[in-house]
């Protein structure tokens, strides 16, 4: 494949922050997109394109619901990008288990058994997983070493892209799964760091946090959704597992002053009032030298003109547009 023109795509967590970008940047691209949407989804993210795109109510949770769907649309390319967000902060470990088990991987398996029951003329399934598989591994983490997570929700991440590997040898099916880094930029939830510091700035409000000596590999969303595109048009990718990162970390100390200096507040950073994670990782940065090799891939927004991006964007939204929840969708 050289391009999306034309292509039937097919694409879970389109509500979601990435999902958002994703729908947007394929449709620039000239693709016919449809997409998977629960019944009674919050779609304000999509909601100036989703009379553009086809959706189709389903949940992953339903295999019969997916594999109506998927035998509807047709898609030539599945970007799957839904998945539960809980399970990275201390809790009730367990239930936070089941759930990521739940929606992460048997969600993943669900969608891939509705992919065989609808006989697709498929071309690429784009799975995705993260950089927090790899937890307290050594860094920059590389794709070959062996994941460490350290939550339900990463440990639910690394299990679903070894079931997806597994699958496509078994089964032939043409899986490629991306491992992008921490991704931020507009409409992303305000449950995430840099978010909820860029409304603490616009509000006027003192920020808490850790001591932020932990160092992160943060990546605009532009720039992640460019790794999908390009994951599903380039040759010799299918059962890859592919780091997405810029390959370069700063302590969270240093970001949070970026964002207060680019926000032009007077917000006060309250650094060490909560206290860091037992299970903390040091360093979450990656190599993505095969990233490069394969997809011709690597980031072009520098974090000042991404945070700068972002900024703007909270600017210009209202508080209701902020505070989109992420989850399932």
């Amino acid at each position: 494949m050289t391009s999306l023109v034309g292509k039937s795509v097919f694409v879970t967590g389109a509500t979601g922050f990435i999902g958002s970008h994703l729908v947007r940047r394929l449709m620039r691209e000239g693709a016919e997109v449809h997409y998977l949407i629960r019944h009674g989804s919050n779609a304000e993210r999509i909601g100036d394109v989703a009379g553009k795109c086809q959706a189709w109510t389903g949940d992953l949770r339903d295999i019969g619901s997916l594999t109506q769907a998927l035998a509807r649309a047709r898609p030539e390319i599945v970007f799957h990008v839904a998945g539960v967000t809980a399970g990275r902060q201390p809790g009730n470990e367990f239930e936070q288990i089941e759930r990521a088990l739940d929606g992460n991987l048997k969600g993943t398996l669900n969608l891939l058994e509705a992919v065989r029951g609808a006989d697709l003329p498929l071309e690429r399934f784009v799975a995705t997983g993260g950089l927090e598989e790899y937890g307290i591994g050594a860094s920059p983490y590389d794709e070959a070493q062996r994941e460490r997570p350290v939550s339900p929700y990463s440990a639910s991440q690394a299990a679903t892209t070894h079931f997806c590997q597994m699958l496509q040898r078994r089964l032939q099916l043409p899986i490629v799964t991306l491992r992008p880094s921490l991704t931020y930029g507009p409409a992303q939830s305000v449950d995430f760091f840099i978010p909820a510091l860029i409304v603490r700035c616009l509000q006027g409000e003192d920020f808490e946090m850790t001591k932020g000596e932990q160092r992160r590999d943060f990546l605009y969303v532009e720039d992640v959704v460019d790794a999908y595109v390009r994951s599903a048009l380039a040759a010799g990718v299918v059962g890859e597992v592919i780091n997405i990162g810029s390959g370069v970390a700063a302590p969270v100390r240093e970001i949070a002053m970026t964002v207060v200096r680019l926000s032009g507040a007077r917000t006060r950073l309250r650094i060490g009032v909560i206290p860091e994670r037992v299970t903390e990782i040091t360093d979450l940065v990656c190599k993505n030298d095969k990233a490069a090799r394969l997809l011709g891939w690597q980031p072009v927004t520098s974090l000042a003109d991404g945070l700068i991006r972002t900024i703007a964007w909270y600017r210009q939204h209202s508080a209701s547009t902020r505070s989109v929840a992420g989850g399932l969708s």
